[in-house]
């Protein structure tokens, strides 16, 4: 499980740094799908968001435990937003946001339920708040809140 998170956290750092320093802070992660899609490599944020997706089912997997189920929904999350990654058309809009907050709320849930450490979703919930309260047009709240979420997750599933 160890190796898979370090994976996952690798590609992740990687794919987000590689985005920031090409196109810039984007207003969220997936919005770098548009900037990919406007020179020809959309796929690159689906396949992305599918290897996040592989490596949430593989935790489902990795983990023989009543509530291991919550990694599944994550990783379904996960598809949900790389396969409708076009978030700005009406159609796929739902798809994209049910998926953004399944991904971040199942890998929470199934933190605290499989591994009893309740602190990512603790810390997720406060940033959520701090980043709403403080929040002005110049701070790209959702890509930094994304960033967070991730990073709580990762620190989550790693000291498990």
């Amino acid at each position: 499980m160890k190796y898979l998170v370090i994976v996952m956290a690798v590609v992740f750092v990687l794919y987000v740094l590689w985005i920031a320093l090409r196109f810039g802070i984007k207003k969220s992660i997936s919005e770098s799908y548009y900037v990919l899609e406007y020179t020809g490599h959309g796929y690159l944020f689906t396949l992305f968001m599918i290897f996040i997706m592989i490596c949430m089912m593989s935790a489902t997997m990795l983990t023989e435990h009543e509530y291991s189920w919550t990694f599944f929904l994550a990783g379904s999350g996960a598809a949900f937003v790389g396969l409708a990654a076009t978030f700005y058309a009406k159609v796929t809009r739902t798809a994209h946001f049910f998926g953004a907050v399944l991904l971040i709320l199942m890998s929470l849930l199934g933190i605290g339920l499989v591994y009893g450490n309740w602190t990512p979703m603790f810390l997720t919930g406060v940033t959520a708040l701090v980043f709403y309260i403080l929040k002005n047009k110049d701070f790209k709240v959702i890509y930094w809140f994304e960033i967070a979420a991730f990073v709580f997750i990762i620190v989550g599933l790693w000291i498990q």
